[in-house]
Parts: C-alpha cells; sequence; structure tokens
C-alpha cells in the first residue's frame, strides 16, 4: 500500500510540470528569439543544420518549434540540460542562469502545448482484426472451422502485423472479407430461439439444415435402391455382407472360432450388429413363407466353411448372387408405378391389389430418330404352376407434336410389327375388340412404331385386366418400357408396371401376407426420404394423385413424413441414433413432425368422411 502511495505522489508531482501553466511563460517568437542565441552559442555545432548527432537538429527545433510531432525531442533536451549531460564536458557550459532560463523557455512551451491539448490522445490510426485474428473469431462466435480464404497481412517494422500503419485494404482483400462473411452467414440458422451456427451451410434456415443432417445419417448407415430424382442409390453392400456375416457365425467352430460372436463379425465386416444380427435370424428361422422362403433356402444351400481364402471369396460371391436374387424379388412384387412421380418400392402394409389397372406411360426415343420401341411383358408373381392371362383393352398412343397432344391413334394401326400381337384373338375363344388382345406368360415383346414428324414424345394408353374368368388364379405384372435407357424412377426408365389379383381369391389371400413379411423383414430401403419425392409417394390416407389441390397442400404445409423405423432399429448405434433425432426434434412445436403427421391424417379424415356422408345422402 506504502509503494502504491508512494507511485502515485511521484506521478501527480511528475505531471504537475507540464499540468500547470509556467509563471515565465513566453510566447514562441521569444522562444525563437531567445533560444536560437543559446543554441548558436552552445548547441548547433554538434545538432546543427549541417550534422545532427543523436538525429536531434536544435537550430531547425529552435528556427520551428514544432511540440506536436518533436513533443518527446523538446523533453529530451531538457532531461539533458537538467542532468548537465549537455552540453559535454569537452564543450563550452553555459553559466547556471542560461542554463536556468533555457529550461525554463522549453517548459514554458511544453505546459502551454498541455494545456492547450489536454484529453486528447493525439494521432490514433484505426486497426482491424488481422486474417489469423479474424479466423480466431469466427471460430470462437460459431463453434466452426470454416478455413477462410483471406490474403496474408503486412508485416510492420517492428515484425509484428497487428500494426495499424501496415494494415492496408486493397480492393482484394475487402473482397476476401465479404465473401467470408458470406459464407460465414450462409451457416447460420435463425430459429424461434437463439441464433445457431451449423456446419452444413443452408438457405432457408433452421428447416434445410435438419434436412440436410437427416440425409446425411440415412446415406452414412443406411441402404437404398435408388435416392430420389436422379439419385445414386447407396449401402447396397449391406445385404450381401450380412448374408456372409451369417454364414461366418454359422460355420464358426470349423474355423476355430467358437467364440466368436455376431457382433465380433459385423464390426469386422464395418456392419451394425443389430442389423446382423437381424438378418441371422431371418436366415436361420425353421420355417418362412414365400417369398423369404426363396432366399432363406438360397443361403442355407452355401457350401460349408473350411477355412480357406477360395472358400470364403466363392461364397461371397454367392451372397452377392443372392442379393441379385432378393432385389428381383423386391422389384417383381414392388407397388404399382402409375406416373412419373412413383417408384416401384415393395412397402409392407400397402399390397392391395385389383384385377384392373389403366396405363398412361410416357415414351421417349433418341433425338432424330424415325422409330421407336415398346416393350410388354407379363410375368407371374407367385410360386405356382399357374398361368396368368391378361387382357389388354384398348391399346393406343398419343404423340406430343409441336408442344400439343395429337388425337390417339390405335396401337395395331400405328404397329410397323403388329403381327407380333394377336389383335382381336382370345386363347380361350372369348370374344374381344378387333384392337385388343390378351397375353399370358409373356416375358418381353419389342414392337417397333414409326415416329410422327416433329413427334417429340408419346403416350402409350392400356387398360390391362386379369381375365379371372378363363384364365388360372395368380398374381401377375404386366410391364410397359420404351427401353431407351436405365434408370431409378419411372421417367428415367421409361419401365411402368403393375400387379394384378383377384382380391377375393384364395391365393391372393396366401399370397399377401407372405409378401407384407418379405417386405418388413427385407426391406428395400432402409427408410424413406424425410420430404416426398419422385421415390416416394405420399403416404396414405392422402390422395397421391399428381397435382391435386390435397397433395399440393401436402407439399406447402406438411412436407416431411418420417418412416425410418427398420433404420432406426437395426443400422444405428446410440450415438447416431440420437443425433438422428435432434435433427428431426428440431422444428418448433408448431412444426414438430408427429403433431402434424396426426392433426393432418385426422382432419383428412373427417374431409373423407364428410365427402361419404354428402354423398350418401344424395343417393339416399
Amino acid at each position: 500500500m506504502k509503494q502504491f502511495f508512494r507511485t502515485a505522489l511521484h506521478f501527480i508531482l511528475l505531471s504537475s510540470l507540464y499540468s500547470l501553466p509556467c509563471a515565465n511563460l513566453v510566447s514562441a517568437d521569444e522562444l525563437r528569439t531567445r533560444a536560437a542565441v543559446l543554441t548558436k552559442q552552445f548547441c548547433v555545432s554538434c545538432h546543427g543544420n549541417d550534422g545532427a548527432e543523436a538525429h536531434i537538429n536544435l537550430e531547425k527545433l529552435g528556427a520551428e518549434p514544432d511540440f506536436a510531432t518533436q513533443f518527446r525531442n523538446w523533453e529530451k533536451v531538457v532531461a539533458l540540460l537538467q542532468d548537465r549531460r549537455m552540453p559535454p564536458a569537452d564543450a563550452e557550459q553555459p553559466t547556471d542562469a542560461q542554463r536556468k532560463e533555457f529550461i525554463e523557455i522549453i517548459n514554458s512551451q511544453l505546459g502551454a502545448y498541455i494545456q492547450r491539448h489536454v484529453g486528447d490522445p493525439g494521432r490514433v490510426v484505426m486497426r482491424r482484426l488481422t486474417s489469423a485474428e479474424y479466423r480466431y473469431a469466427v471460430e470462437d462466435l460459431t463453434g466452426l472451422k470454416l478455413n477462410l480464404e483471406l490474403v496474408d497481412d503486412a508485416v510492420g517494422g517492428e515484425g509484428f502485423t497487428n500494426v495499424g500503419d501496415v494494415q492496408f485494404i486493397q480492393d482484394a482483400t475487402m473482397e476476401r472479407y465479404l465473401d467470408a462473411a458470406c459464407l460465414v452467414a450462409s451457416h447460420a440458422v435463425i430459429g424461434s430461439g437463439p441464433l445457431d451456427f451449423y456446419t452444413d451451410p443452408g438457405r432457408t434456415g433452421r428447416e434445410l439444415s435438419a434436412i440436410h443432417r437427416i440425409q446425411q445419417v440415412y446415406r452414412q448407415f443406411g441402404f437404398r435402391t435408388s435416392a430420389g430424382e436422379g439419385g445414386i442409390p447407396f449401402g447396397l453392400h449391406q445385404y450381401p455382407d450380412a448374408f456372409y456375416a451369417a454364414w461366418l457365425f454359422r460355420y464358426r467352430q470349423a474355423t476355430g472360432n467358437s467364440n466368436t460372436t455376431l457382433s465380433d463379425i459385423a464390426k469386422d465386416l464395418r456392419l451394425m450388429p443389430p442389423f446382423v444380427v437381424h438378418i441371422a435370424s431371418v436366415l436361420n428361422q425353421k420355417e418362412s413363407s414365400f417369398p423369404t422362403s426363396e432366399i432363406v433356402a438360397l443361403w442355407n444351400d452355401l457350401p460349408p466353411a473350411d477355412g480357406t481364402p477360395q472358400r470364403n471369396a466363392a461364397v461371397r460371391l454367392a451372397c452377392q448372387q443372392i442379393y441379385a436374387r432378393l432385389y428381383s424379388l423386391q422389384n417383381l412384387l414392388a407397388s404399382a408405378i402409375s406416373d412419373e412421380e412413383e417408384a416401384a418400392v415393395l412397402t409392407a402394409g400397402k399390397v392391395n391389389l385389383t384385377s384392373t389397372h389403366s396405363f398412361e406411360a410416357v415414351l421417349v426415343w433418341p433425338d432424330d430418330a424415325k422409330s421407336a420401341t415398346l416393350e410388354l411383358s407379363v410375368l407371374t408373381a407367385t410360386q405356382t404352376t399357374a398361368q396368368p392371362l391378361v387382357v389388354w383393352r384398348n391399346p393406343r398412343i398419343r404423340f406430343r407434336q409441336n408442344q400439343m397432344w395429337a388425337e390417339d391413334v390405335p396401337l395395331r394401326k400405328q404397329l410397323t410389327s403388329a403381327a407380333l400381337l394377336p389383335f382381336g384373338k382370345h386363347p380361350r375363344g372369348a370374344k374381344i375388340d378387333p384392337n385388343d388382345f390378351a397375353l399370358g406368360e409373356t416375358k418381353q415383346i419389342v414392337l417397333d412404331f414409326p415416329v410422327l414428324s416433329g413427334a417429340t414424345s408419346a403416350k402409350f394408353l392400356v387398360d390391362v385386366e386379369l381375365d379371372l374368368k378363363y384364365g388360372d388364379e395368380c398374381v401377375a405384372r404386366c410391364s410397359i418400357s420404351d427401353g431407351v435407357k436405365p434408370g431409378e424412377t419411372a421417367s428415367a426408365t421409361g419401365t411402368y408396371a403393375a400387379l394384378l389379383a383377384d382380391p377375393q381369391g384364395t391365393t391372393y389371400l396366401r399370397w399377401k401376407p407372405g409378401v407384407e413379411e418379405f417386405a418388413r423383414l427385407l426391406p428395400e430401403v432402409s427408410h424413406r426420404e424425410p420430404a416426398p419425392s419422385d421415390r416416394d409417394p405420399l403416404p396414405e390416407p392422402f390422395d397421391n394423385t399428381y397435382n391435386t389441390p390435397e397433395r399440393n397442400h401436402f407439399h406447402a404445409r406438411l412436407k416431411y413424413h418420417r418412416d425410418d423405423d427398420f433404420f432406426v432399429r437395426f443400422l444405428l448405434n446410440d450415438a447416431e441414433r440420437q443425433r438422428l433425432e435432434q435433427a428431426w426434434s428440431i422444428y418448433s412445436p408448431l412444426l414438430n413432425i408427429t403433431n402434424c403427421s396426426i392433426a393432418w391424417w385426422l382432419a383428412s379424415m373427417a374431409y373423407h368422411l364428410t365427402l361419404a356422408f354428402l354423398k350418401s345422402k344424395q343417393t339416399g
């Protein structure tokens, strides 16, 4: 405490030298006159215009007493005079009176200058954050390392980059800072709560950021034979690898790994243990129905392990072939494709067939083509010897010319290979229209037809009916394709298909539970996309007809429907499951997915019940 007061006293006494006006205050002109005599006699020989030792020119200072820029030099002069270090000992010395006079003259001017500029800090150079400081500040504020591309800073004479005098801002530097600011802003999400920053940038805020993170988890751990419009399949290795893991576990004793668990094998193959456990339980069940029974039988036919790399490699290849058969069954048994925005994805609980279907298939062809192809097929989808018989009624082609649809042309009149189809003939002698035809099981019929001049595309329209009177009772799959190119959506493949069956027939009633079990145990996709897409029709009970008010309202208001039970149960660990749940629950209560789904479902049901009630009143 004593040291503090002693220091404060010294500071006050020292400040008083400049804060109090000098009793012998002189003007600048007097300083020049009286100082000129003294400096000329005692100083300018060493500190004059011809030579200024220590970079102090007293001849110039006396003529131009600038206290703003030379304040410290004048202080040095006073200090050296008071200490009698100047003039040097070997030079002519002023008398005590002259020395005192010179000191008082200088102190007078210094005190006056201080009084005039009390509170003025002088010239202060504005400085900005250096590139490194800017990066650290962004990281501290957002928690993100964004690798901002900024211009390197110049280094001052002191060796530092944070000296204001060298922190120039050029056009290129400003543009880099603006680009960096835009990048940081793109990661900002403003919701009902505080401002948050996410590693994924978004354009519509909280919603887009959450959807991006949901899809990121899906694609990292899930599987899907297709992924939306223009999407790429992913995770397709998981089924064959899981078949192989179950095989390794089955023969673990034969290979000397009796203590190995399914979880150990799953981790070695980079699979989620719950998924491998699930697949192994399906493959080892004693009884199963078609079509799961077919996959189980193929897996049981795998040869036993003998511990050799050759056997392991052969079994891995066989597991790939089992998956190929699994996918073909999923494709064969998938729900009908009726328009460009719907794809064949086998889904449990949605296997509801009828004996008729109306096709409106879009046909395309290469540019400048003179002719195009149309491929038809009828296949049985049951594990029986029954033969399907399908009648194709009123088949016709509608061309699009000059951005307008032309009149329908009967298929029979348009084909160059009409003889390939039995127009007007029924294999059992039943009467059909001359433009209609009937097909039994047919893998592929390729039909050629000329392209009208100026036509850019066409539609093939036909009504198909499973002939329950003359044909065998079965489940049949009818397909239409333009045969142009492979793809994932109906619009990309040019393939349209429908399953036909007698909804009251014993064959269908026995077939349906097994197919739904197959879809539940061995699904084609581990999850549905979080937003309705070309791969995912709207969930029931919504009307999925394209461009209808109900469908448009779903997109605009609800938009997100969660259907990932298989994915959550079998393909995630606890940490990733929590990450997914956080992304799904990021919306405010008003936009909560579950609440909206239930509310919209109830509203939709009320709407349909009201329509049914009004219709009954009209007919009653």
